[in-house]
């Protein structure tokens, strides 16, 4: 897992900070080479919260090659159309997943590529 400072700023980095540190420092291989982004503040107690331009994170995460995109699960209401927002069917190869919690986030990470993941959707 990779981790820019430089190009980060504001809380909504906090998430995927929190899954990168929990990642390096243990045993277990979180990421599995898979292109993973994702969005949200996050709470002492791991509770993610809603961020700013969450449409603008989906298209640059789709457009740099994202297999796996958390989005904190209030922002869902903000993504309307999730198929105009990424052009028609990019979507089947960039999993959208709305979450609460981080350990949501790790739960899923954890379950196997074929899983399915829940999606804004069926969150509504």
């Amino acid at each position: 897992m990779k981790i820019k400072l430089a190009e980060t700023g504001g809380p909504s980095g906090g998430l995927i900070f929190a899954l990168g540190v929990i990642d390096k420092l243990t045993k277990e291989d979180l990421v599995r080479s898979r292109n993973i982004a994702g969005t949200g503040t996050i709470t002492q107690d791991g509770q993610v919260g809603p961020i700013g331009g969450i449409a603008e994170k989906i298209i640059g995460a789709n457009k740099a090659g994202v297999e796996l995109f958390f989005t904190p699960i209030r922002n869902c209401g903000e993504l309307g159309d999730i198929d105009q927002i990424l052009s028609g069917n990019a979507q089947e190869k960039m999993k959208i997943v709305p979450i609460a919690t981080l350990s949501q986030a790790v739960s899923i990470l954890r379950s196997p590529d074929t899983a399915q993941y829940p999606s804004c959707k069926s969150t509504s």
